[in-house]
């Protein structure tokens, strides 16, 4: 069980509707479905009645509402204190960023800062963008490094969450040969004959990008 199922839950419980509840969370609502029902199936019995418009929690739903509140005030209150004790023993910076940024950008990312400021306490937590994004506003995180670009909003409020531009990459395009050795899949394509291609899947920051 993930305490963000119970996360999920309670913004159900609050809205009665799945689709809203999904936006609240930015997540599809199908992933949102399977989270909730994932939930359920922990729970090992229904928490919520699909059959009536709106939904309705079902007596199991409303009993654990309260234990899923309780549990998670506890947790973030366990999580505050825990914040207090690092905060006596010296000072540890927590970054929620993306898998791959993890892998192959802040190991290196590190030792560069590392080498300016002497030994940092870093804790890396790796996540998609939009649990990212929740821990950055929950405050369970110091920082946030994610891609970002103009056409795609990042639902933050830049006064509120003030940005810095760290490094570039680029998304370059390459394409398997044909048997004469030419270019086998030639950009941009048409409605008629579209181009073929390895996809990101559909939520990720590099699908909406290269669907641009």
């Amino acid at each position: 069980m993930e305490t963000k199922w119970l996360e999920d839950f309670l913004s159900l419980a609050r809205r009665l509707n799945f689709s809203r509840s999904a936006d609240e969370r930015f997540v599809t609502q199908p992933a949102f479905s399977r989270r909730i029902k994932a939930l359920e199936v922990w729970a090992g019995t229904p928490l919520v009645d699909r059959d009536v418009y709106p939904i309705e929690l079902t007596s199991a739903g409303v009993a654990f509402k309260e234990i899923a509140e309780e549990t998670l005030r506890s947790l973030y209150r366990g999580r505050d204190e825990l914040g207090m004790i690092s905060a006596a023993n010296g000072e540890r910076i927590i970054v929620c960023t993306g898998q791959t940024l993890s892998r192959e950008f802040i190991p290196k990312w590190l030792v560069s800062i590392r080498e300016r400021l002497g030994e940092v306490g870093v804790s890396i937590i790796p996540d998609n963008l939009q649990e990212c994004i929740r821990a950055l506003i929950r405050g369970d995180c110091d920082f946030l490094l994610t891609y970002a670009h103009p056409s795609i909003p990042m639902l933050l409020d830049s006064d509120q969450y003030p940005y810095r531009v760290i490094g570039v990459d680029r998304m370059i395009p390459v394409s398997a040969l044909s048997d004469d050795g030419g270019i086998l899949h030639q950009l941009p394509g048409s409605a008629q004959s579209p181009i073929p291609y390895l996809a990101y899947p559909n939520g990720f920051f590099w699908a909406k990008l290269s669907n641009q």
